[in-house]
């Protein structure tokens, strides 16, 4: 009997100390970016969803963050929301969209010429607007001789609306966020340098 019990004890202390520790893997969740378009006076479809596109295609090289990009139904503007006989008043525009209480940021999209009050200027046509930190901005490829680089519009503005970026601080001919100081110039404008990325992830 006291054989049989050793013999038990010592296949038990051999199965414990041979047997595989079991580790708990506890697996990163890492939060995706809620983004939402919002279209005014889009007839063509194709065109937002080109838009949404190319938005995740480099969103994804700009940030880490997985983000989930939702259109939202076409919305015909309003007259009460124009600045003149041809152009939108953007910041009135920009209200609207705040009012929306949306998970996530919003990007306003039009075909229409936007302005707003700039240089002395009380309705200065822009390719963008943005609220700083408030999630909400527009762009509009009126003033883009190649509609295709609307996208950057896109990221320059959320950068403002969503973390807060202000233009780049070294000026960098091929940041995103480099002051377009007026200008449709976005050719060679890509990617966020080093210093603008140092920014959003501290």
């Amino acid at each position: 009997m006291n054989k049989l019990y050793l013999l038990v004890l010592l296949c038990l202390m051999c199965f414990g100390s041979c047997s595989p520790k079991i580790e708990t893997i506890q697996e990163e969740v890492i939060d995706s970016l809620e983004l939402y378009i919002q279209p005014y006076n889009i007839s063509n479809s194709k065109q937002v969803i080109d838009f949404k596109d190319s938005l995740q295609i480099h969103l994804n090289e700009i940030i880490t963050k997985p983000t989930n990009i939702i259109i939202l139904p076409n919305i015909q503007l309003d007259d009460s929301l124009k600045a003149t006989s041809t152009k939108y008043k953007a910041s009135a525009i920009l209200r609207n969209q705040v009012s929306m209480n949306l998970s996530g940021p919003v990007i306003g999209f039009t075909n229409y010429d936007i302005s707003t009050r700039c240089r002395g200027i009380d309705n200065w046509g822009v390719l963008g607007l943005s609220f700083l930190n408030k999630n909400t901005c527009i762009v509009s490829t009126y003033r883009l001789k190649d509609k295709s680089l609307i996208w950057k519009v896109g990221i320059h503005e959320l950068m403002h609306a969503h973390y807060g970026l202000r233009h780049c601080p070294n000026d960098s001919d091929s940041c995103i966020m480099k002051d377009a100081k007026g200008k449709a110039n976005f050719k060679n404008k890509d990617h966020l340098c080093d210093t603008c990325k140092k920014l959003i992830y501290d």
